[in-house]
């Protein structure tokens, strides 16, 4: 008979198809863990019901999936980072960090042993520690980043960090209308420690990206053509030694002027000594400026500039001094081509998008306008 004359029971997944014989038979549906719709046809209802709880039960304990869910989760996140040959070692770094506070939480636990609530109690313990909803919400899609592998290579049944809340990161336009103000930004210059001020104020000045601050090199600056060439960016060190990476696109590879101001801080600086391999900014050990690094004095400074309060989560950490940057040239009609250029965005789209903000003061002005050209 044709499979579409079956009609459904009362029971979920089972049908009822009549044969020629007059005595109908019964098809019972169960969908596998690979996402495979399975079924089988009875001669009795009973029978159906049987096998398809049978089904049930063994896709609940996980029949059928290959071993290593015995594996920790630390283990198989280093699993995971090797199946990503292709990242960029900037990509690499920043998921190996990111990793780190989620291992001292998850890493000792069996994934076979790993449950939503498991994830759950990390969220919260993150939220509870002060952590911003944009870090929680990144960590959280990382752990299930890394359980979804688990369930793809049949390690697992059921990825548990599915249906886990994190705090929602907001982006409304109030918060992406957030910058540093000009009383901010020189309050975080003063708080900065002094083999860290000239960095601060390099980024403050020319809207580099942290990372692109500190993979600069001595040759990397050209004092007589008062020029910086932007090319590479510091991902990591090994032993000591700065170990660079690719800059985030293609359109991030520039070259841009220095003002007098800036050039003279360069200057000054390097008279001064410079780290390993040439690099202009180091730590006390001579270890490169990396993210985790540079992480710790931001925070350390906002606290002593007194600012824990006042900065939102939109703008704090050191791409808000790079974002103060570019809303500033916007908003004194440095044309978004230019400002394109000079930070190494893909464009004017990209940086109008980013970094042209409406105030209530302009757009009551806009209708002021608006309504002049309409009445004149």
């Amino acid at each position: 008979m044709d499979a579409q004359r079956k009609t459904p029971t009362r029971y979920a997944g089972i049908y009822k198809r009549p044969t020629s014989t007059g005595a109908p038979r019964f098809i019972a549906q169960v969908r596998d863990l690979t996402g495979k719709m399975r079924s089988r046809t009875f001669l009795t209802l009973d029978e159906a019901r049987k096998w398809q709880a049978a089904e049930l039960t063994d896709r609940e304990r996980g029949a059928g999936l290959r071993s290593g869910g015995s594996m920790t989760f630390e283990a198989y996140s280093e699993h995971y980072l090797d199946s990503h040959p292709q990242w960029r070692d900037s990509t690499r770094q920043a998921t190996i960090d990111r990793l780190r506070p989620i291992n001292a939480a998850l890493g000792r636990k069996k994934l076979e042993r790993i449950t939503t609530q498991d994830v759950q109690n990390y969220v919260n313990e993150r939220k509870a520690a002060g952590k911003s909803a944009s870090t929680i919400a990144a960590e959280r899609n990382l752990v299930a980043s890394v359980l979804k592998m688990a369930v793809n290579e049949r390690i697992l049944g059921y990825n548990p960090a599915q249906g886990v809340k994190a705090p929602t990161v907001r982006k409304d336009a109030g918060s992406r209308n957030q910058r540093l103000t000009a009383d901010q930004v020189r309050r975080l210059l003063e708080a900065m420690p002094e083999r860290w001020h000239t960095f601060a104020s390099l980024i403050a000045q020319t809207g580099l990206r942290g990372g692109e601050a500190a993979g600069l090199t001595v040759d990397r600056v050209n004092l007589l053509k008062r020029e910086l060439v932007i090319d590479r960016q510091l991902v990591k060190t090994s032993n000591k030694r700065p170990v660079f990476g690719p800059v985030k696109t293609p359109s991030s590879v520039r070259t841009i002027p220095m003002t007098d101001e800036v050039a003279q801080l360069l200057e000054d600086h390097i008279s001064e000594g410079v780290g390993i391999d040439g690099l202009l900014f180091s730590t006390r050990t001579g270890r490169g400026a990396v993210r985790s690094v540079r992480g710790d004095v931001w925070r350390e400074a906002v606290r002593e500039a007194g600012l824990e309060d006042e900065l939102p989560e939109a703008v704090n950490g050191w791409h808000a001094l790079r974002h103060t940057f570019g809303s500033n040239l916007i908003e004194n009609g440095v044309d978004p081509l230019t400002v394109s250029k000079l930070l190494g965005h893909n464009g004017a789209e990209e940086v109008i998008r980013t970094y042209a903000h409406s105030s209530d003061d302009k757009l009551a002005s806009a209708m002021t306008i608006a309504s002049s050209l309409v009445t004149a």
